[in-house]
């Protein structure tokens, strides 16, 4: 029951002076919270780890953020980050890592005569060359999915979404591209 998350610099060292990585966990149910500052330099550039102990081992997403101080002054601030991954790979031309969960509103399929929804989602901020995708589909609303995207720019962090509606009876019905913004996006049950 424990999460960790191991911070490994790929760092030019004779560009980079240091870098730094604030990391943090949060699990407001359960009354459990960790934080933990790394610094690293080309003398201290051994992998480090963050550990945090779990009561509810489904919630492991680590938040985290980055600043690498180069040789000649200028700060490279990578944006706040959020990871299930097992280790984080510090580099200067690190962007934005953002999680959003995908889940179907809390109502009953079978009341609505549902079968079936299928969830298109899309991020893409053209300007920075980045688009990802994704799709998820849920038979009850128990179901949930996890939407990873990269992101350079803080203000630009919405993504979208459409969703697909299989009914018992046989009919399709399928919603326009909605924007969401948050770190879940609940789709209707209708």
């Amino acid at each position: 029951n424990k999460r960790t998350l191991a911070v490994v610099p790929a760092l030019d060292w004779s560009a980079v002076d240091r870098a730094f990585v604030d990391l943090s966990y949060a699990d407001d149910q359960n009354d459990v919270s960790a934080e933990q500052s790394f610094e690293f330099s080309a003398n201290d550039a051994a992998t480090k780890n963050f550990r945090v102990d779990l009561v509810n081992t489904a919630r492991r997403a680590v938040a985290y953020q980055a600043s690498i101080l180069l040789k000649n002054r200028i700060v490279i601030d990578i944006p706040p980050s959020v990871t299930l991954d097992r280790r984080i790979i510090l580099r200067s031309d690190m962007r934005g890592h953002q999680i959003v969960t995908v889940q179907p509103e809390q109502k009953s399929f079978a009341d609505a005569r549902l079968r079936q929804i299928n969830v298109d989602v899309r991020y893409v901020d053209e300007d920075a060359g980045l688009s990802f995708a994704d799709a998820f589909s849920f038979s009850s609303p128990d179901g949930s999915g996890s939407f990873e995207f990269d992101y350079v720019d803080d203000q630009k962090t919405a993504i979208e979404y459409r969703a697909s509606y299989f009914y018992t009876n046989g009919m399709l019905r399928s919603t326009e591209w909605t924007a969401g913004r948050g770190d879940v996006i609940t789709v209707p049950v209708a």
